[in-house]
This record gives C-alpha cells, structure tokens and sequence, in this order.
C-alpha cells in the first residue's frame, strides 16, 4: 500500500522536495528500486547545491534591552548607526562564496563605518570562501569600513588561523555579536 501522508506533508513542507518523492514513486512503479534511488539522490543532491548557492541573508538589530539580535524585517530591533550587522545562513563555499561582495555591499551606504558578519551559521568554510572574505574585506576597507566577525565557530576559526587571518585583515574577530555592535570604533583605534 501507498501512505500518501508524506507526500501532502512534503507538498506543504517544500514543493522541490514533493516532485522528487514523486519521480522517486514514479520510477520504482515503472522502472526499477535502483533506477528511483539513483534518481532520487542525484536530485536531492543537487537541490542540495541549488540550496547552498543562494543563501537566506538577514540584517539583523538587536530586540530592544536584550542582548539578542534579530532579522530586522521580522522584529522590532534597534540598529547601531554607522554599523551593519548580518547574517549569513550558510557555509562559505565555492557553490555561494563569488556573490558574497555583492551580498554584503547591497546593504553599505555611505554613513557605514563596520559591518559585523554573524559567523554563527557558518559550518564551513572553504578556500573559495576564505578568498571571497578576504576581497569583502578589501571592498569595505576601500570604502572607509571595516569588516568584523562574530560567533565564529572552532573549526571555521582554525581555517582564519591557519591563513593569518586576525594579521591580514582591517577587523576583529570578536566572541558574541553584542560584543562586536556595541564597540565604539573610536574607541578601538
């Protein structure tokens, strides 16, 4: 018997997901197991890569008399002026790392003095995305700004200091997000 309940679950959860268990189903029915399994991961593998290329981006500001930062197009925050903080929900990888200057610099205006990178999501982080931090860290620092980055997690620290990282680059790494927004950048110099 065919349980149709994953499949209205999948429907509701994510279209993508709902057509490969679909073509999954299809080709067990009318070909083969092997055939469907196949199919099937190579599918998932590559909505996988299409996942990982376009990143979720929030600009996030801090929940009023908290120390807890939020999108700010969900929440009521309050924003540091001269300072941009954001949140990139993805690993740094060859599959997203070419656009993230442009990522970064859509939301630098004149007035920005330091964008702060939450690194909290970041996993991973690999060669061609080393090479894209290292150029948003030129682009800000030709622009009057400097690039910070929080909440880095151990083994995306090891890889920055493995490069020199903290040496090469115009910013700081710092523990929490709170830490790095609430810096004075006159007080730092």
């Amino acid at each position: 018997m065919l349980d149709l309940a994953p499949f209205r679950q999948a429907w509701r959860f994510s279209r993508e997901e709902f057509w490969v268990m679909v073509g999954a189903a299809g080709l067990t029915l009318l070909a083969s197991m092997e055939l469907a399994l196949s199919v099937g991961v190579a599918l998932s593998v590559a909505l996988l890569l299409q996942r990982t290329t376009d990143p979720h981006v929030a600009r996030i500001g801090r929940v009023p008399g908290t120390e807890h930062y939020r999108n700010i197009e969900r929440h009521e925050v309050d924003e540091t002026p001269g300072v941009v903080a954001l949140r990139i929900d993805e690993s740094l990888l060859f599959t997203n790392a070419r656009g993230l200057t442009e990522l970064v610099m859509a939301h630098v205006d004149e007035h920005t003095r330091r964008v702060v990178l939450q690194m909290s999501p970041v996993n991973t982080i690999d060669f061609s995305g080393l090479t894209a931090l290292a150029a948003l860290d030129t682009a800000l620092h030709d622009r009057g700004a400097r690039l910070d980055l929080a909440e880095v997690k151990g083994p995306v620290m090891d890889r920055l200091a493995a490069v020199g990282w903290s040496q090469q680059a115009h910013g700081k790494i710092y523990l929490s997000l709170h830490q790095a927004v609430d810096i004075r950048i006159n007080d730092e110099e």
